[in-house]
């Protein structure tokens, strides 16, 4: 009977481990994980932390699938190195588990500044996981905090804060760009996010980084930007970005490069019957072909699913990533895609907006669409545009607005 080993329990271990089950009845699969939850929705933490969203809203996969899949799910358990000649993993204990195939969902890790040391125990978290979710509100409510300060206004930054907002503290919004979600949104777009911000308080500094940190009585208290601006706070939460997480493919002879884990069309890296995919992986942009690290929930759920058809012999090909980002801010929902951020110089806009609520703006070259970007006080169905950017098929500018 042969043996699967799945690292990771987040987007792309519960599709993996899922598909495998579906295509092989009797394999053993095993899925190793640092964390001690069963496998949740991590795009769901900042409902959780305020509360709008329970632990079992946020599961995926309990117990009961586990058991009933027949599927062995370690809790807790760290794989410290891969023998990948004799095909074993070794987990910090020194347990041995053979395999015969193994993927690596090892997703990405924080990126820390140089001149903060992460400390819970004095106010200064990532937003992360479940347990950093956790922590933060144990925090909290501990210390009473009123004052919170998250660096980097990304999605994770911007979530985070309004969760912290809605948690009624007052929060310091500090981000390296002059705009709010610089690699998802326009300057126009972001400006229409800020203004709800005001309500919010919430107050943004811009063009800022964080350069010290003070503690008294062994908690944070206050933060100093780069123009020496001193903030008071009572906890920091660190959301200035990831980098994949190239730890054990390094140490294993695994092929990596700048973007990520190297792997083939079908999610093979390397070293035969080692497969990776989701934040650690480096992959082709469709539109622009440059290779760029994977990011997002629904590839890597798509990504899983494909190498459990590799593993089974029903092998498809991946043709590349559309990276696309969607999400609620504020009571605005935003969808963005494509070249939004650098846009090259020979793109066509096509923009509509009333500079308050409503904003849509399409990126053309030759006809083709390129990108969107939309923020609405409704739901946003962008399926439509997005299959237009794979299709690549000459459209008129009356089917986009």
């Amino acid at each position: 009977m042969k043996t699967h080993i799945v690292i990771g329990s987040s987007a792309v271990g519960i599709s993996v481990l899922s598909q495998l089950r579906k295509l092989d009845a009797n394999s053993k699969i095993i899925c190793i994980t640092k964390s001690q939850f069963y496998p949740y929705n991590t795009c769901l933490l900042a409902d959780y932390l305020t509360g709008e969203k329970t632990l079992e809203d946020i599961t995926i996969k309990d117990e009961k699938f586990f058991t009933e899949s027949k599927i062995e799910y370690l809790k807790n358990s760290n794989v410290t190195n891969i023998d990948t000649k004799n095909k074993f993993v070794i987990l910090q204990n020194n347990q041995k588990i053979f395999f015969d195939t193994l993927t690596l969902g090892v997703g990405a890790n924080n990126i820390i500044p140089s001149n903060v040391n992460i400390q819970e125990n004095i106010g200064i978290f990532f937003f992360k996981t479940l347990e950093d979710t956790n922590h933060i509100l144990q925090f909290i409510k501990k210390e009473n905090c009123t004052t919170a300060t998250v660096l980097g206004t990304g999605l994770v930054g911007m979530e985070i804060a309004e969760s912290l907002s809605k948690l009624g503290l007052k929060v310091n919004l500090i981000g390296r760009s002059n705009q709010l979600m610089s690699k998802l949104l326009d300057n126009d777009a972001a400006e229409i996010i800020e203004k709800k911000l005001q309500n919010k308080n919430i107050t943004f500094y811009k063009n800022e980084t964080l350069e010290d940190v003070t503690c008294e009585n062994n908690k944070i208290k206050k933060v100093k930007l780069q123009n020496n601006q001193t903030i008071s706070t009572d906890l920091l939460i660190i959301a200035s970005g990831s980098a994949p997480n190239l730890d054990l493919a390094q140490n294993s002879g695994i092929e990596i490069c700048e973007k990520g884990i190297v792997v083939d069309q079908f999610f093979q890296t390397n070293i035969k019957d080692i497969y990776a995919a989701g934040d650690a992986i480096a992959v082709k942009d469709i539109l622009s072909g440059n290779i760029i690290s994977s990011c997002t929930w629904p590839d890597a759920i798509m990504q899983g699913i494909l190498i459990a058809n590799s593993i089974t012999n029903k092998r498809k090909e991946y043709k590349g990533a559309l990276i696309s980002f969607s999400s609620k801010i504020f009571e605005t929902y935003f969808a963005s895609c494509g070249q939004i951020a650098n846009t090259p110089s020979n793109f066509k806009h096509i923009v509509k907006s009333d500079g308050i609520n409503y904003y849509r703006k399409f990126l053309l070259h030759e006809n083709k669409l390129k990108g969107f970007l939309i923020l609405n006080n409704n739901p946003i169905n962008f399926g439509i545009y997005r299959k237009m950017i794979l299709d690549q098929k000459e459209i008129s500018e009356s089917n986009l607005l």
